[in-house]
């Protein structure tokens, strides 16, 4: 009889939890970026917050269409955002890393 190679688990274990953190890395990032958007074509308040700021600017002046107009106001919209990227210390790995420190402060505390 053949016998299946014996795997040692703290490699495996590593493995998956590096790549769950890259997932989870790009899906926030993912997230954010689409909020952004959604925010920017959306939101009607800052859609004419943008406009009289166009129009204070001059940049108004030069669009000729509406879709360059729609443009300019998603574009200023999207500057003014201020949405942070995530923090690499929410990762799994880096909480998993960091729970002995954690836990230290949590018992300090106590």
């Amino acid at each position: 009889r053949r016998r299946a190679k014996q795997v040692h688990a703290g490699p495996v274990v590593i493995g998956l939890i590096l790549l769950l953190s890259v997932f989870q890395y790009y899906n926030e990032m993912t997230r954010r970026k689409s909020l952004r958007g959604d925010i920017a074509k959306f939101d009607t308040k800052r859609r004419a917050e943008a406009k009289q700021k166009a129009i204070a600017d001059g940049r108004w002046k030069n669009t000729k269409t509406q879709e360059e107009r729609e443009e300019l106001k998603t574009k200023i919209v999207g500057e003014d955002l201020v949405i942070k990227d995530p923090a690499i210390f929410n990762i799994l790995a880096f909480q998993i890393i960091l729970s002995p420190y954690f836990l230290y402060k949590y018992v300090a505390w106590q």
